[in-house]
């Protein structure tokens, strides 16, 4: 787990990476846009060999997001990982 804090040392973000993929990506609504985001998914990649990452695709400020940075679309599946009708957009960088 990847945490990430401001100056006061309070917690704005976290990343979860397992296997080559990112499980998870949090980041408080007032940080968003600010390049954290980016900088975190690349300190995955580099530093981590993540080269993987879901997205619910519904989702389509996480897909662009991911595609911006270079992932794509390999595969879909119509539910989640817990057997919910949330259709996953499985990506691969």
């Amino acid at each position: 787990m990847i945490v990430v804090e401001d100056d006061l040392n309070k917690i704005i973000g976290f990343m979860g990476i397992e296997n080559q993929k990112i499980e998870m990506l949090f980041l408080l609504p007032s940080n968003t846009n600010r390049g954290i985001d980016s900088d975190l998914v690349l300190y995955a990649i580099n530093d981590f060999n993540a080269n993987k990452v879901d997205v619910n695709e519904d989702n389509i400020i996480a897909l662009n997001f991911y595609k911006k940075i270079g992932f794509r679309v390999c595969s879909r599946s119509e539910f989640d990982d817990f057997g919910n009708n949330f259709p996953i957009l499985h990506m691969k960088i």
